[in-house]
């Protein structure tokens, strides 16, 4: 007989049981549901849930003011002077004026020539008529960045309201979905806080760009793909490894990959990389399911043949996912299949074909057409750049992208300092956060490769996903702002390199007592420093007006920084 699911080992689903319990670097997970019926889904003490006759207590709940108070600061961050430049600065030039067109039209539109003054004096109606611009991303972002543009039309603020409440929604998202991995208020909101006050979170929270948006969603799919492992463990213990066609979380997670991936191509890495990392889990799970049951007489089928079933549910997960990112991502399209002004919108009109291609639609060969003329751009893209860095140089930060600076001279533009005055807008990390988010994911991945510990292999699996894929591409111009998709999955390993310092909750041993002596006060010394180092940069992040001297003393790598 096949052991009851309340025995079956504590790594086979869900999460650690409470915060005590997560605070070993190996702990493990377990069916709450099915292990102890007084435990609530989430893996917690039902008696520490939060209820609505309870609430006169959530005020004091970390793990509810926590993450509320670090996404109001992320917001504030943000939305501060988020009008000033009140220019188009870097790529904003093509994007915002992208979303404007898309959505008066339905497809990007040309421009007449040196349109920016115009557009930024609050005449965004100046686009020419007839065949749409030939552009290299797909639409959502551009969409998104639209809906702001709506907010008030003719307002610098307004192209970039989108990108501030992704990027706000981003620091929420991260305080979640650390929550639901080390089960702490405490871990959870170090993790929104950490993203909310970094540079190149906020620089790009307040620039009409793409990349913002495909952090959103990637790191929302994330805590998708939590859910969907717990849930699918509960199963699994229930069903002893039967193949799980329902699988609604991995829909989500799904569906918001495709978003991604309509934002920017480089959101079908995540895809790819999620898609592997619930394969590859699935397979642990059912290997602990097949150990478990060793001591019975005869083992289940379903666990005797668990290799052949995890691959079948591999393929599985595959058909959930791969129609699902391909159906959001045309989708994304609609406008330029619907119109008929859109860039290579005719070409099947002008190159028939005969036989079977035949009864694909005009439209779709058209829009593949496009796709293969885009991927051809995106291969062959080595034109220099002043601010174009190898993704090779990303984790150390050589060369952070400017996207503004002017400056003027004394007496200039208000200017009072003797030695001039500086204005820039800088994808420059807060440098503390940034290195030590680097060596913590070596940390994470040696802990991976010890300890075989979920939680690490899904941190590692957003930094893989995001990172690695630019290695192919080292002879393109890229830049270090593309990293900010990832970045959440940075502070992740951070915060989770510093959980690992902390002793086991329930080592009351005295060598745990000295180590708590110093492991939380350094936790705390370490948040302190990262936030006077945010005070320090935040000018260099928001276009503020600084003397010239006191900008150069930022410039801690004076040949590329600046």
């Amino acid at each position: 007989m096949p052991r009851t699911p309340s025995s079956l080992p504590r790594h086979v689903a869900g999460g650690p049981a409470d915060d005590r319990e997560a605070h070993r670097p190996d702990a493990r997970t377990h069916d709450d549901h099915a292990a102890s019926p007084r435990r609530s889904r989430a893996g917690e003490p039902r008696h520490a849930r939060w209820h609505p006759e309870t609430a006169r207590h959530w005020w004091s709940d970390l793990r509810v003011m926590g993450p509320a108070a670090v996404t109001l600061l992320a917001l504030g961050l943000r939305l501060w002077r988020l009008g000033w430049p009140d220019t188009l600065v870097f790529d904003e030039t093509y994007y915002v004026k992208d979303a404007w067109s898309l959505g008066a039209r339905g497809s990007e539109a040309q421009w007449s020539d040196d349109p920016n003054p115009t557009f930024e004096s609050g005449d965004w109606s100046s686009f020419l008529p007839g065949e749409g611009s030939f552009v290299v991303h797909p639409p959502l972002g551009k969409w998104l960045i639209w809906l702001g543009m709506n907010a008030d039309v003719g307002q610098s603020w307004a192209w970039r309201l989108s990108a501030a409440l992704a990027g706000t929604l981003t620091v929420l998202l991260v305080c979640l979905l650390a929550l639901r991995l080390f089960r702490s208020g405490w871990w959870a909101t170090l993790a929104g806080g950490l993203l909310a006050i970094d540079g190149l979170a906020i620089s790009m929270s307040r620039t009409g760009l793409l990349d913002v948006f495909i952090g959103l969603f990637v790191t929302a799919a994330a805590g998708a793909i939590v859910l969907d492992r717990e849930r699918h463990r509960r199963r699994l213990v229930a069903t002893g490894g039967a193949i799980d066609w329902r699988r609604p979380w991995l829909l989500t997670a799904a569906v918001l990959l495709g978003c991604a991936t309509a934002v920017k191509w480089s959101g079908l890495w995540f895809a790819l990389a999620f898609g592997l990392f619930t394969v590859v889990d699935d397979l642990a799970a059912r290997h602990v399911l097949r150990r478990d049951a060793t001591g019975a007489a005869r083992p289940p089928a379903r666990v005797r043949l668990w290799p052949l079933r995890g691959g079948l549910q591999g393929l599985v997960n595959a058909a959930i996912m791969a129609p699902t990112v391909l159906v959001v991502y045309l989708a994304s399209w609609t406008g330029w299949l619907v119109t008929q002004d859109g860039w290579g919108r005719h070409w099947a009109d002008d190159n028939p074909v005969s036989g079977v291609a035949a009864l694909v639609p005009g439209p779709l060969r058209s829009l593949w057409h496009y796709h293969v003329v885009a991927y051809r751009f995106h291969t062959t893209l080595d034109a220099p750049h002043p601010w174009a860095s190898s993704p090779l140089t990303w984790p150390l930060m050589l060369k952070p992208t400017l996207f503004y600076r002017t400056i003027t001279a004394y007496g200039e533009d208000g200017c009072t300092d003797p030695s001039g005055c500086v204005a820039t807008v800088s994808s420059i990390a807060n440098p503390l956060i940034w290195w030590a988010a680097g060596l913590a994911t070596l940390v994470v991945l040696g802990w991976l490769a010890w300890r075989r510990d979920w939680r690490a292999g899904l941190i590692i699996t957003g930094v893989a996903g995001g990172w690695l894929p630019w290695l192919l591409y080292l002879n393109r111009t890229v830049f270090f702002f593309y990293a900010v998709a990832w970045e959440p999955f940075l502070v992740l390993a951070l915060v989770a390199a510093l959980r690992l310092l902390e002793p086991d909750g329930a080592d009351d041993s005295a060598r745990a007592l000295r180590r708590r002596r110093w492991t939380r006060p350094a936790t705390v010394a370490f948040v302190a420093v990262a936030v006077l180092l945010s005070a320090w940069f935040y000018p260099l992040w928001t276009g503020e007006t600084i003397a010239r001297d006191v900008w150069a003393l930022h410039a801690w790598l004076p040949s590329s920084w600046l």
